[in-house]
């Protein structure tokens, strides 16, 4: 299956959600981590699965954000890779559904994170569901 990607489109919704995710939902929920934009990047593996151009643009965004949130270097980035690994691995023997795929990783997140609240699971859904959402209608170029 061949995708058209707009990555121009795709760096400008990571904008757009990277600002979301740090000034709006910060302040309204008070996190300090900054879930979205790693939901943003899980997104674009289950979306269009672990395809040259979500690689290249995935580890950018994650150099990126290694950066600026004076990570260790290599560390987002890996971690994007290795989950894109698992997937292809995943993905070679059963067909995964993107929303499938997402209901998944937000109920893992409660355990996870050791929160007693229901809060972070569902913010995590919500970004799954506004990135498929965006990338339906923004990213990719249809044929018509």
């Amino acid at each position: 299956m061949t995708h058209n990607i707009k990555i121009l489109n795709l760096i400008l919704i990571f904008i757009a959600i990277f600002f979301v995710d740090g000034l709006v939902l910060s302040g309204i929920f008070g996190f300090r981590e900054s879930v979205m934009t790693l939901v943003f990047l899980a997104a674009m593996i289950l979306n269009w699965g672990a395809i040259t151009p979500v690689l290249g643009v995935g580890s950018v965004i994650s150099l990126f954000l290694e950066f600026f949130w004076k990570m260790q270097p290599g560390s987002l980035m890996l971690m994007f890779l290795s989950a894109a690994l698992i997937f292809f691995f995943i993905s070679s023997f059963f067909n995964v559904k993107r929303i499938v795929g997402a209901s998944i990783i937000s109920l893992c997140l409660l355990p996870i994170l050791g929160y007693n609240n229901f809060v972070i699971p569902l913010e995590t859904f919500a970004a799954f569901a506004i990135c498929f959402f965006l990338f339906d209608r923004v990213v990719e170029v249809r044929n018509s």
